[in-house]
């Protein structure tokens, strides 16, 4: 039993290794990923080695700065989390180094606490949204914790330092305008009307709205069901395994009818015909355009919330 290194590989500016732990039963364990300090490939073989017999303590933390530490961090995530995910912590990374470069250059062991408050005090003078600069605390936090477990770091700083609250301004700017987005959603008519009405009455995301199929009515059009999504990676669509109901109303009713007829005289009113020929984002974009030309903070992905009952 004991760890083997699973190879040496250049990640960025320095190399990293991975290891495995062989069971009695030769069998081994998942993939762990360790950064080394190591300036050229034999001598990081050589710590590697030196790793794998000393349960995988690092020789030396001196060097590795803050930003080294998030590249092993969204690198050792890779496979487990969604491409999307992953794009996603790149682009924090991103916006924290352009914004301080002094920060992701520093060694971890002379970064403090207050570093990162006074670097996160800055974002947020600049007018940088709270959830934006609690995304990239959550990212510098995560890598510091793992951090704390591959190169021996003695705590983690940014545990000590309280992320901004978080501001659901959106929400409360359509609370105020809630009387003026159910009226526009009324008045609107064609596809872009349908989609916003039925957002509303089964409190659905554009993803499910965009994947309705007429065969998800009854035959008066008093009732619908959400059964699926259309997933944002890939296009493809994903089947709830417990479908929901959902009670329509008579204005949104009427447009199902239009819509009907319009549909019947294509030829598109088979059970598994969907109601509408559009992608989710493009859905969505159609209202947003129209609320802003008549100067609603409402979107679609809040017409969901509209519905009192």
């Amino acid at each position: 039993m004991g760890y083997e290194v699973g190879g040496v590989s250049v990640c960025g500016s320095r190399y990293r290794a991975d290891f495995r732990w062989r069971n009695e039963d030769g069998s081994l364990s998942p993939r762990i990923r360790r950064m080394l300090s190591g300036t050229d490939r034999e001598s990081a073989v050589e710590e590697a080695e030196w790793m794998a017999l000393h349960d995988l303590s690092p020789i030396s933390d001196s060097s590795i700065s803050l930003g080294e530490a998030i590249e092993e961090y969204i690198a050792s995530k890779e496979g487990e989390v969604s491409p999307l995910t992953a794009k996603g912590y790149r682009g924090s990374l991103g916006k924290i180094a352009r914004a301080s470069r002094r920060i992701v250059a520093m060694p971890l062991r002379e970064l403090e606490p207050s570093h990162i408050r006074n670097y996160e005090d800055s974002r947020l003078r600049k007018g940088v949204s709270p959830n934006t600069v609690r995304k990239e605390h959550s990212l510098i936090a995560a890598a510091l914790d793992a951090a704390v477990a591959s190169v021996g770091i003695r705590r983690n700083p940014a545990r000590e330092v309280s992320p901004p609250p978080e501001k659901r301004l959106r929400e409360r700017a359509v609370s105020e305008d809630a009387g003026r987005a159910l009226s526009l959603v009324s008045s609107m008519q064609g596809r872009i009307g349908l989609s916003a009405s039925l957002a509303v009455d089964a409190r659905a995301m554009a993803c499910q709205v965009a994947a309705l199929e007429w065969g998800d009515f009854d035959c008066g059009f008093a009732a619908g069901r959400i059964a699926r999504r259309i997933s944002p990676e890939h296009g493809v669509v994903v089947a709830y395994a417990k479908p929901r109901t959902f009670e329509t109303s008579p204005a949104t009713r009427k447009k199902l009818d239009l819509a009907y007829a319009v549909s019947r005289r294509e030829g598109r009113v088979c059970a598994g015909d969907r109601l509408f020929d559009i992608f989710p984002e493009a859905m969505a974009r159609e209202f947003n355009v129209v609320a802003k030309v008549v100067g609603l903070s409402a979107s679609f992905s809040t017409l969901r919330q509209l519905r009192g009952d």
